[in-house]
């Protein structure tokens, strides 16, 4: 979408590296010099969670569906449909920036 875009204005990137989803696009750019394209309420997560600067493309792009899914023998689990409708409230917040994060460790975990 965003080549496209670019495309349309006369312009294109330089792609340094590709990655399989938007969290690992975060990953990378978090521990580089690098930037990453992610849907809007990635950022704002991310924005929260690495401390990163986040903004926003100056391109007409279309919008991306924010989906669910899961497993049919959850359907009319009373838990699970709970479950789903919080996700789904919180998913069309469009400012939600995630839980509170004071005195919250992020540091990596190390296994033995």
């Amino acid at each position: 979408m965003v080549d496209d875009a670019l495309a349309k204005i006369g312009l294109v990137r330089f792609v340094a590296l590709t990655v399989h989803n938007s969290h690992g696009a975060l990953v990378v750019a978090v521990h580089s010099q690098l930037m990453a394209t992610v849907p809007e309420a990635m950022a704002l997560g991310a924005q929260v969670v690495f401390d990163i600067e986040r903004f926003e493309l100056p391109l007409d792009l279309p919008k991306v569906p924010r989906l669910i899914a899961w497993h049919p023998r959850y359907t009319a689990d009373l838990a699970h449909v709970a479950l789903r409708a919080c996700v789904m409230r919180v998913m069309s917040e469009r400012n939600w920036t995630g839980p509170p994060l004071d005195g919250m460790d992020f540091s990596p975990v190390r296994r033995r």
